[in-house]
């Protein structure tokens, strides 16, 4: 099935899934870069930073394999919503962490070049602890704000794309529905045509099965409320003449 198939829901998905990648990416190397730079300042990695990298490497592994599941070959919808909205639900507790302290955080406050940056250290204080990155300059300070906007970015994208994904079941689930239903009508079609071929007057409806007109003549003469007049669409069922 081709991408114009699935409509606008379709280009949204797929409009949603290289942002996401882009982001991931940009998450991806900044946070290593801190971890990096606080290695090699022989100083122990913040927890939440390494939460931040596992999460979004495994979010990046998601959207490149997840990047066709508009269409449902490879993954059902219900799955591919599934997992975007547990992947958003993580992000969602990044950006609340980052946020407490990056929100009443200025980075102008710093100096635009610090004196030593293998001692100087730019402390944001979360729970009980800090999280430390080298370097207390106004450049660490954009880079870090910059790794919140993303990953605030990123809830974003995965709402969209899950709800996109829930959209596209839920119109395929119509679609299967309707070519049911006309399936239906083109098997009721055949019958009645079968049955004119053979020189019967063939009866179709919904709640009752097909009668032939020989069936009809054999109980033309019995009044019971249980049997209610036949008729097809195109003629009417005479009785028989007393």
């Amino acid at each position: 099935m081709g991408f114009r198939d699935h409509g606008y829901y379709g280009y949204a998905f797929i409009g949603v899934r290289p942002l996401q990648i882009i982001s991931l990416i940009v998450v991806v190397g900044m946070v290593s870069n801190f971890i990096s730079e606080d290695s090699r300042a022989h100083i122990s990695a913040p927890s939440q930073l390494v939460g931040t990298l596992v999460i979004a490497c495994l979010a990046l592994l998601w959207t490149l394999l997840s990047f066709t599941a508009y269409d449902d070959t490879h993954f059902p919808y219900v799955a591919t919503s599934a997992l975007d909205v547990l992947f958003m639900i993580p992000f969602i507790v990044i950006a609340a962490i980052f946020g407490g302290p990056l929100s009443s955080t200025t980075c102008s406050d710093y100096p635009t070049v610090s004196e030593s940056s293998a001692h100087s250290f730019l402390g944001l204080p979360v729970g009980n602890g800090d999280i430390l990155l080298v370097g207390g300059n106004q450049s660490t300070c954009n880079q870090i704000m910059a790794v919140w906007g993303f990953v605030i970015s990123l809830c974003v994208l995965f709402a969209l794309s899950a709800f996109a994904a829930g959209l596209l079941f839920l119109g395929k689930r119509r679609a299967l529905a309707a070519s049911e239903t006309l399936l239906v009508g083109k098997s009721i079609e055949s019958q009645i045509e079968l049955a004119a071929a053979q020189g019967k007057d063939f009866v179709s409806d919904p709640g009752y099965p097909p009668y032939a007109s020989t069936d009809l003549q054999k109980i033309g003469n019995v009044s019971d409320p249980q049997y209610p007049p036949f008729a097809t669409p195109d003629r009417a069922v005479s009785q028989p003449s007393q």
